[in-house]
């Protein structure tokens, strides 16, 4: 694209649409955008509107940025849209997401929303809070982010340090206007930038970013601008930028001519490699300000002197002293092989004195006349600095110093002992020798003494002398030891439980920069524990320590973002942490990623990446993403009903509450189990008995299976667990598990309908109207009735529907019992839409409509409604609302036969003895007879009686003919309710 001037006329409608045609700029609908208000302008340059609104799809914030008043400013913000589509995916550029535009009026751009502004006005406010750490931080972002560009043949040509975004405590480079691709340069590019600047009369504060090869007179010839723009003219600005993030000064406060020529530049992977080589490691500084403070010599501290290697001496015990600190809060035994966090400090700490290893070494051997040389020298042996790895050597160093009774040689002497380096492993030894160093001062083998106590190493455990001794050591300001004391407070451990105390001992272990005491402070900021909640408290705690790569405080900023404590909301954001803590290998932050990818929170959508987490997590033994694994073998990710079953028992055993809650309902509907698999096995067959042996199978008796599913609600139960009370009451009334305790059921849905457990308030509702476990009251169900129904539960909606056609508790209404069942009905119920044809077919509290009702036998047959199948079938028999077609009733009777449909079975064998829809089939006919005489079927009964009488399918016996006759005479009063 070359570059037109200001003056041309421009129809800013159609450069936009012209970029969205042919730049793939995706167009979002401006309904799209709620809460939007006007904000400051991003920068001073582009006089442009800029709005905050709430993203509705997302629930993220973005930035609306309309475009200038002016055609070159126009120019240059399609410019900058075509540009940023390239260069989308970098995590230090500004994202953009398209285009909107609201009903006659310009377009807007949809950009990512910051929320700490440009980074000159973040220096100006936040400079003396600024550490090394993120100055060295925001320079290395702003210098990938430019390479980045320079990659894509992209010179930006406006980087100063208002072009430039802040987003928590992240670089976000902006204002692409100028930019341009290298190809696209014309041969007067910076007359371009000149006409611009002069356009827009700029903050004079940007020229100090410009490279100053612009403002040569050497630059023009014959009139013409000469200078060629080249990639180091973008160096040259971010030289400036990185002088005034380290100085916190705008650019030029006093001239300097250095670097003028871009040729004495470096480019800007240069600059890249440079920045990452600059170490700034917060705990690195603080060893090297920590120097040694136990005693060396009896009666005498530590000397620093001037010699090198005295310093080397003191800052490796440190080391020392740091490392085992660390070894102990990780609950890992130290491996000298594989420690290579000490080992490198110690090697950078010899490069830092300008030594080498075998210089170090060497010295430290030739002067094995000084104690502390040879402590020095056994840390070398022990982790093959300078010389050969030799633990026993090591060992032997440090046992000579111990039996001269030089203190840290005995201290030292006791790790040996304790983690076996050149030695047999006695923990037993190590104690003894820890108490021994102790007893002389030394502060650390004071706190590892607690420690061995606190666990039972080498000695019986013991919390309260492990709390005297961490006293002890926090009195000699031994940081870790501070931090133990809150441990031991906040949990009650060897000394009475206080949550004041054990804030207070956080607090002070903080300002030492003791990065667990972070974190647990964050903890107690975010739950009051020993102080008033302060969620902001508790998120700069989490941030700062997440910072240092503390993984569990990097998940709980991801709790953070995720509900918004002391954070405004991002789930996006939450999911990036939790994505980061789980790929350290934090195990619930691997649960909660599945969560998020299941429900599609922060991320699109993706059951297999959830399933993928979840199964993750559960081979790590987590029991919360156990049982989510097996609710995605149970509904539907990868449908194993017996792999949910053995999941949900795993977790079960291991103590979660609604494990036990999902495998008592298991066991009571067989779901996964050991019957179940075998009914499985023998329902591969084709004969439709077969359902009629497994539900006989599943009722002949109280089960095992049904006392298990018992003991597992009771457990849940006993937790709290409102669904398992529920589920306890039911087992309660209907004997499952159980002998029947109808008193019992009442008063646990009672409990739980305290507790507003919706399907408990509609249960003590049909308790009251049927007067089970408790006096009938139909007032008392009515009211509960309507209770639930408000909570837009369907099946209290549908009773009320049966109050108001049967006037339980009010006055008959059929017409208000059909408005109920149809709301029922929209809310999902199926019965209330099986009603709701049988209200058509007779003209219940509606217009008859045999149409309207094989409509809705159908949408409710359709989806697994039984009653609404049998009536269905009778529909296409007796051609009500649908032409007759016999063949199909017959196939409809038997899909509710193998549901258990009693009626439908008896249906079936007349079908089947008179020949409808099928062939005669009189043995098959009393079969089906006899299946729903098992369920007291009035007419199954005397059917069976004529068989037996008539030798119908079976041999004649009026022994039992008369049986069936006197059976179902008992029944006569009922048999009218019943049709062919």
């Amino acid at each position: 694209m070359t570059e037109n001037s200001s003056s041309e006329s421009i129809d800013a409608d159609s450069w936009v649409e012209d970029g969205i045609v042919n730049h793939n700029i995706i167009y979002h609908d401006y309904e799209e955008f709620q809460r939007i208000q006007r904000i400051d302008t991003i920068d001073t340059v582009e006089s442009s509107n800029v709005y905050k609104a709430n993203w509705k799809s997302t629930n993220n914030i973005v930035t609306l940025k309309s475009f200038g008043a002016n055609n070159c400013i126009t120019k240059n913000f399609v410019n900058e849209l075509h540009l940023l589509h390239q260069v989308n995916s970098h995590e230090n550029i500004i994202r953009f997401f398209g285009i909107t535009n609201r009903t006659n009026s310009n377009y807007l751009a949809i950009f990512e929303y910051t929320d700490s502004g440009t980074l000159s006005d973040y220096l100006k406010e936040n400079f003396k809070k600024l550490d090394w750490k993120v100055k060295l931080q925001f320079a290395t972002q702003i210098v990938s982010a430019v390479s980045f560009l320079h990659q894509e043949d992209i010179i930006h040509r406006d980087l100063n340090s208002k072009s430039i975004l802040i987003h928590q405590n992240v670089i976000k480079l902006a204002n692409f206007g100028l930019s341009r691709k290298l190809s696209e340069m014309t041969s007067d590019p910076v007359m371009a930038i000149f006409e611009t600047l002069s356009d827009l009369s700029p903050d004079p504060g940007t020229l100090a970013y410009i490279d100053p090869q612009y403002f040569r007179k050497q630059a023009f010839a014959d009139g013409k601008f000469q200078y060629e723009i080249i990639k180091k003219s973008d160096v040259y600005s971010v030289g400036v930028l990185l002088w005034e993030i380290s100085s916190g000064r705008p650019p030029f406060e006093t001239y300097n001519k250095d670097a003028e020529n871009p040729n004495d530049r470096p480019n800007i992977q240069q600059v890249f490699t440079e920045l990452k080589q600059i170490n700034l490691n917060e705990k690195w500084e603080k060893l090297m300000k920590e120097l040694d403070q136990m005693q060396l010599d009896e009666g005498t501290t530590t000397v620093i002197n001037s010699n090198d290697n005295d310093l080397i001496h003191n800052e490796l015990l440190s080391l020392l002293d740091k490392a085992e600190q660390k070894e102990m809060k990780s609950g890992e035994i130290r491996n000298e092989e594989t420690n290579n966090d000490y080992v490198q400090s110690i090697k950078q700490l010899i490069i830092l004195n300008n030594k080498n290893e075998g210089e170090t070494f060497n010295y430290l051997l030739e002067n094995e006349d000084r104690p502390k040389n040879v402590i020095s020298l056994a840390i070398c042996y022990q982790f093959a600095i300078g010389t050969e790895r030799n633990k026993v050597r090591a060992f032997k160093l440090y046992k000579e110093l111990a039996e001269r009774e030089y203190i840290i040689a005995i201290y030292l002497l006791g790790l040996c002992y304790e983690h076996g380096t050149g030695i047999k492993k006695n923990e037993m030894q190590a104690f003894r020798l820890y108490r021994k160093a102790s007893k002389k001062g030394c502060v650390i083998a004071t706190y590892r003494l607690a420690t061995l106590y606190e666990e039972g190493i080498g000695i019986g455990k013991d919390q309260t002398k492990a709390f005297e001794l961490y006293r002890e050591a926090a009195a000699k300001d031994h940081v870790d030891a501070i931090y133990k004391l809150g441990i031991c407070f906040e949990y009650g451990k060897g000394t009475k439980k206080s949550d004041i105390q054990a804030f207070k001992f956080y607090v002070k272990a903080t300002r030492k920069g003791h990065i667990p005491a972070m974190y647990n402070l964050g903890l107690c900021f975010e739950y009051g524990t020993g102080t008033e909640i302060n969620e902001s408290n508790a998120f700069e705690l989490y941030k700062k320590v997440a910072e240092l790569d503390h993984v569990p405080a990097i998940y709980w900023l991801g709790v953070c973002f995720e509900n918004g404590k002391g954070i405004e909301k991002n789930e996006t954001i939450a999911f990036i942490l939790y994505h980061k803590a789980a790929g350290m290998g934090y195990i619930i932050a691997m649960n909660k990623l599945g969560i998020f990818y299941q429900e599609g929170i922060g991320i699109a959508k993706n059951e297999n990446e959830a399933f993928k987490s979840y199964e993750l997590a559960a081979k790590k033994d987590h029991v919360p993403a156990i049982y989510n694994l097996g609710l995605c073998y149970e509904n539907g990710i990868k449908v194993d009903e017996f792999e949910a079953f053995e999941l949900y028992e795993q977790a079960a055993e291991k103590g979660h509450v609604l494990a036990k809650y999902q495998l008592g309902l298991c066991y009571e509907y067989e779901i996964g189990t050991e019957k179940n698999q075998e009914y499985q096995r023998i329902a591969q067959g084709s004969c439709d008995l077969i359902y009629y042996l497994g539900n006989y199978y599943q009722r002949e008796t109280r089960t095992k299976h049904e006392i298990k599913a018992l003991e597992l609600y009771k457990e849940a139960a006993i937790d709290g667990h409102i669904p398992a009370i529920y589920q306890l009451g039911l087992c309660n009334e209907n004997g499952i598990g159980t002998e029947k305790n109808e008193k019992k059921a009442f008063k646990l849905y009672t409990e739980a309908a305290k507790a507003d457990h919706v399907s408990a308030i509609h249960k003590l509702g049909l308790l009251y109207e049927s007067g089970i476990g408790t006096k009938s009251d139909k007032f008392q169900a009515l009211y509960l009735y309507r209770l639930a129904a408000k909570k837009d539960y369907a099946p209290a909606i549908y009773s009320l529907g049966l109050c108001y056609e049967f006037g339980i508790g009010t006055e008959k209404n059929e017409i208000e019992a059909f408005k109920t069942y149809k709301v029922a009905a929209k809310n999902g119920n199926v019965t209330s839409r099986y009603k709701l044809g049988f209200c058509y077919e007779y003209g219940i509290g509606t217009r008859q409509s045999e149409t309207k009702a094989f409509e809705s036998y159908r949408e409710a047959a359709i989806k697994g409604h039984t009653d609404s199948i049998y009536y269905l079938g009778k529909c296409y028999q007796h051609e009500i609302g649908t032409e007759q077609n016999e063949t199909k009733a017959l196939e409809i009777y038997k899909e509710a036969a193998r549901k258990g449909h009693t009626d439908s079975i008896y249906c079936l064998g007349i079908c089947h003895q008179y020949g409808i829809g099928t062939k005669k089939n009189e043995k098959k006919a009393f079969e089906l007879y006899k299946a729903a005489a098992k369920n007291n079927h009035v007419l199954a009964i005397s059917q069976l009686g004529l068989c037996y009488e008539k030798g119908l399918g079976t041999n004649k016996n009026m022994v039992k003919a008369s049986e069936m006759y006197k059976e179902s005479t008992r029944y006569n009063n009922l048999t009218k309710k019943y049709t062919i």
